[in-house]
């Protein structure tokens, strides 16, 4: 989660903080918080954070398929010619099997 980046005076972390600020930050909490709170709060927070990292990665595939939709998807253009097809055949089908009714006398004559 923390990015190190060498700055020109030593390290730094994401947002600008570095270890004694988070450090000092924890301290605050405690001190806020108390010792019993404390283990449900940073669960809480957790799981916030999973949930927020999720979704924001949702987010951020969908914008990246819509901005830059996928060139060649051959298994979406086979099933789409799957589709066609089966809906074109029965068609096709019914088209023959009305004509076979519609004419069965000429059927019977050639037998």
């Amino acid at each position: 989660m923390w990015k190190q980046v060498k700055t020109g005076g030593g390290l730094s972390y994401m947002f600008g903080i570095g270890f004694t600020e988070l450090l000092l930050v924890m301290l605050v909490a405690l001190l806020v918080f108390g010792p019993e709170q404390l283990p449900d709060l940073a669960k809480k927070l957790g799981r916030f954070m999973a949930v927020l990292r999720t979704n924001a990665d949702s987010l951020r595939r969908e914008f990246y398929n819509a901005l830059y939709p996928p060139a060649d998807m051959p298994e979406r253009n086979i099933i789409d010619d799957i589709k066609k097809d089966l809906l074109s055949e029965p068609n096709k089908n019914l088209n023959c099997e009305e004509k076979e009714q519609a004419n069965p006398s000429d059927k019977e004559e050639s037998d």
